[in-house]
C-alpha cells in the first residue's frame, strides 16, 4: 500500500460523451490525442507528490484538451479498459 502525504495530490475526472461533437479527446502536455465516440466514458486519474495541483479541461469545436500539472502522470481509461499511454509513466514537464 503506497502512503500519501499532505504534499501529495491526486485527482479523478469522469468524461462521459454524449454529445456526438467530441471527437478527440488530447493529453497535454504529451501531445497525446485518443478518438472518442459518443457514448464512450473516459476516466483520468492525475497523480503527483506537488500538493493542491488540478487537471485543466478546454473544450474546443470538436475536442476536449486535458492538460496535467507539472511532475504528474495520468491514467486513462476509456470504456473500463486502460489504455497505454506515455502519460501513464512519463512525468509531465
Amino acid at each position: 500500500m503506497i502512503e500519501k502525504n499532505a504534499s501529495m495530490s491526486e485527482q479523478n475526472i469522469l468524461i462521459d460523451n454524449i454529445p456526438e461533437n467530441i471527437a478527440t479527446l488530447a493529453i497535454e502536455p504529451w501531445a497525446e490525442e485518443i478518438a472518442i465516440k459518443q457514448g464512450d466514458k473516459v476516466y483520468v486519474v492525475g497523480f503527483s507528490p506537488i500538493a493542491n495541483a488540478r487537471l485543466q479541461l478546454e473544450f474546443t469545436k470538436n475536442s476536449l484538451i486535458i492538460y496535467a500539472w507539472q511532475g504528474s502522470t495520468l491514467t486513462i481509461r476509456l470504456n473500463e479498459k486502460t489504455l497505454e499511454t506515455a502519460s501513464k509513466v512519463i512525468e509531465a514537464i
